[in-house]
């Protein structure tokens, strides 16, 4: 299955900043199942409720730490995801 990824750019006019575009043969399942995630806010509310961590400060990880797995972690993967297209045009990882 192809699969095509196209990132809104911040601050463009799609619905929000952070829409991830989802093109492929299997659109209409992907979007359907997308439609079944909860939003970052309430994923972040049932987390704390339990007593996991929410941030890389609560795991005990400092910002040097997570911008450096970011920055080497797509060598773990021989798959091409988001952190590869990243790193290929340049954007900078800050915590």
């Amino acid at each position: 299955m192809m699969i095509f990824l196209f990132l809104a750019p911040y601050g463009s006019n799609a619905k929000s900043a952070n829409t991830i575009w989802v093109h492929c043969r299997a659109c209409s399942t992907i979007k359907a199942m997308l439609k079944t995630v909860p939003p970052p806010d309430e994923i972040k509310a049932m987390l704390e409720q339990i007593g996991a961590p929410t941030d890389y400060i609560t795991l005990g990880l400092d910002c040097e730490t997570v911008v450096e797995a970011l920055d080497y972690g797509h060598y773990l993967c021989g798959h091409f995801t988001i952190m590869k297209l990243l790193k290929l045009i340049g954007t900078p990882l800050v915590c």
